[in-house]
């Protein structure tokens, strides 16, 4: 009895992986590692090509398909390892895309298919648009502006937002919370490329803010997908300049004798959030005499200054 190897001439293509998932939205290039095998005993020579690229509802798509070596002179038995990479759009739309390979024993005329699959899930992509390099808010008043979101994922998509303020500061949405005001909110369905405008109220704390402080409030977009991605943006926001002065006269003004002194005490107080100097003027009625000068006074937007 003798043992003789049969076996049927040709190449047989296999991957560890042939599903390939998308994960990043911005990529255009996907790539898979497939080994082309000799079956037969006798060596032989070989090439790989791509037949088509095929769209999840079947169209063929004009997707480039490379490979870092076509031509293979392959012994009986030998496997060589290929590279292949699909060179497709950023963001395509889900579902599986099939990438068809055709391996060619050159010398028996003997082919075999083989397919690679490209899954792409849902993927978001957002984008933040606002009018202003530096938000200018108001340190006493609720100060409003709007921002433009875009949807720029491969597919309709939800978004839920979140406002995260500076300490003693708070931030909210005027309009997409059930409750008007509330610091989290959703977007709804966003349709692809869609854009929204999103109204965002900043509320100052009780304690005055000195000009010109510059703030960060946190805007959070997440996904409403399995990914779960979220984006997150700074709104840099700046305190706008106020002066506010209240003058109080603390002095009872009894009956007067003619030729007779009274002393007038006011207190000014600075209510804004600038330092101030003052140059205080009396204007006194006919035949009456200002018997001192009153000096400049400078006032910090911190203290308040009694002048007699």
């Amino acid at each position: 009895d003798v043992i003789v190897n049969v076996t049927t001439p040709g190449v047989r293509i296999e991957s560890d992986n042939s599903e390939f998932t998308l994960t990043d939205i911005n990529s255009t290039t996907s790539s898979w590692e497939i080994s082309l095998t000799n079956t037969a005993l006798l060596s032989t020579n070989a090439t790989i090509t791509s037949i088509d690229v095929k769209s999840p509802d079947g169209q063929v798509l004009p997707w480039y398909v490379g490979f870092d070596v076509v031509d293979f002179q392959l012994d009986g038995q030998e496997s060589a390892s290929i590279n292949v990479t699909l060179v497709h759009p950023a963001g395509p739309d889900p579902g599986e895309y099939r990438i068809n390979l055709l391996g060619l024993d050159e010398d028996n005329s003997v082919s075999s298919p083989y397919t690679l699959i490209l899954d792409v899930p849902t993927l978001s992509l957002t984008r933040l648009e606002f009018d202003y390099v530096k938000i200018p808010v108001h340190p006493v008043d609720e100060t409003s502006i709007d921002v433009r979101l875009y949807n720029l994922g491969n597919d309709n998509l939800g978004y839920d937002l979140f406002l995260v303020p500076p300490p003693g500061w708070y931030a909210g949405f005027d309009d997409l919370s059930a409750q008007g005001g509330a610091n989290s909110a959703s977007t709804g369905l966003m349709l692809e490329d869609d854009m929204m405008n999103v109204k965002i109220t900043f509320t100052p704390p009780s304690v005055m803010t000195l000009a010109q402080t510059e703030l960060i409030v946190e805007l959070k977009v997440v996904a409403q997908t399995e990914e779960n991605r979220v984006f997150q943006y700074d709104l840099p926001i700046t305190v706008v300049s106020v002066s506010n002065i209240t003058i109080d006269l603390e002095t009872t003004i009894g009956s007067i004798l003619p030729s007779s002194t009274i002393n007038l005490q006011y207190t000014i107080e600075n209510r804004g959030n600038v330092d101030l100097s003052l140059d205080p003027r009396l204007q006194l009625p006919v035949g009456w005499v200002q018997n001192t000068a009153l000096e400049t006074i400078d006032i910090q937007w911190t203290k308040s200054v009694n002048v007699q």
